[in-house]
């Protein structure tokens, strides 16, 4: 399972409009869709959206993410834009061994994505 929460929507939507935002939201939705084509892509909020890939270990969801970060970061549509789109993500392996209810995995992907988060933030400075 993935958390991925979309980095900064707030700032587009309040300094560039929601068209924009709604653009954003729309865009990364369209490359998470190009996960694989065994992905589950939902919507879980209004930035927020979780992917259930069935038969990937950690180190391969991982892999792709980054490249889906890519495809979203350098979208075609960002050139001459004052800002760009990013996201931040979590990742959670789940087997048939595991004894956590569904929203504890939740709970372990979303901590994981705001460490991803933190961790980017950092790399920033």
């Amino acid at each position: 399972m993935i958390f991925v929460d979309m980095d900064n929507l707030k700032f587009v939507n309040d300094l560039f409009g929601h068209v924009e935002g709604d653009r954003y939201i729309t865009r990364v939705a369209d490359c998470l869709s190009a996960y694989s084509p065994n992905a589950t892509v939902c919507r879980v909020g209004g930035d927020e959206f979780m992917l259930l890939v069935p038969d990937i270990d950690a180190g391969q969801a991982l892999t792709r993410m980054n490249e889906v970060q890519d495809m979203i970061h350098n979208d075609e549509y960002l050139n001459g834009k004052d800002f760009y789109y990013s996201v931040s993500f979590g990742i959670v392996s789940v087997d048939e061994t595991n004894d956590l209810p569904s929203s504890g995995i939740l709970s372990m992907a979303d901590e994981r994505m705001y460490e991803h988060k933190r961790a980017r933030k950092k790399e920033r400075r």
